[in-house]
């Protein structure tokens, strides 16, 4: 299921460098730099901005993670202010910390696709497992292209009609909604007899 894009405000800054993306962080910001779509007719001019950290974790926070699709306001230093879809494709954080560092915000539109990855959930129960087989779940993402009104939270496997010696491969995934980037053929999951699991674990 989609989710309609969350509203974030971010301020443009003319100072950049490390000293002033510290002294924003001790202000509660984060420093950001929004981009234009190269995949989109024209290339639009990079604005370097802050966010509130707090706003911008908030944000984070929905289903959809990592690939939420914002409704963002650039407030610009010189008055008024630019409104545009955008996408956090890039989160630096701290690695200790795991504080956010930095984000790189990709200005999107509902025309456009974007590649995001998206987290693979196993649902209902596998006739096969009942039968004494063993589930074996080999994939548990999967990377796609998808109009950012379209980004689903994840996208479920049903093993509802999974047998023993059976397995669901990614281009049985395949959706009116999105196009399957990770190659087709490879097995997400699979319910195998014991015997099989034995051999191979002695192997």
């Amino acid at each position: 299921m989609s989710q309609a894009p969350v509203a974030l405000v971010a301020k443009e800054r003319t100072r950049v460098g490390k000293e002033a993306s510290s002294a924003l962080r001790k202000e509660g910001r984060v420093p950001a730099t929004v981009y234009g779509n190269t995949g989109q007719d024209s290339l639009i001019p990079a604005v370097s901005v802050s966010v509130e950290a707090k706003a911008l974790i908030q944000s984070l926070k929905t289903p959809l993670g990592r690939n939420v699709t914002l409704s963002l306001t650039v407030e610009r230093e010189s008055g008024g202010a630019e409104q545009c879809l955008a996408f956090p494709y890039r989160i630096e954080r701290d690695p200790i910390t795991l504080k956010v560092l930095h984000v790189d915000f990709l200005r999107v539109d509902e025309k456009h696709p974007v590649e995001v990855t998206l987290e693979l959930k196993l649902t209902g129960t596998a006739p096969g497992v009942k039968l004494g087989g063993v589930l074996v779940q080999k994939r548990r993402n999967i990377t796609i292209n998808s109009l950012p009104q379209n980004i689903p939270a994840f996208i479920s496997v049903d093993l509802s009609e999974l047998g023993v010696n059976q397995s669901i491969r990614i281009k049985e995934l395949k959706s009116d909604q999105y196009e399957i980037v990770t190659p087709g053929d490879l097995i997400v999951v699979e319910v195998v007899s014991k015997g099989k699991t034995e051999e191979e674990s002695r192997g």
